[in-house]
């Protein structure tokens, strides 16, 4: 795996998370796939 594709799933994961936790704050981080 290259470094850019390690950043660009690194950036995806954290855009994601992003998201949960503005919409669904108190939801449990376990039932969100990254």
């Amino acid at each position: 795996i290259g470094a850019q594709r390690v950043c660009n799933y690194m950036q995806a994961a954290l855009e994601s998370l992003v998201h949960v936790l503005e919409h669904a704050p108190q939801a449990p981080l376990h039932r969100f796939s990254v």
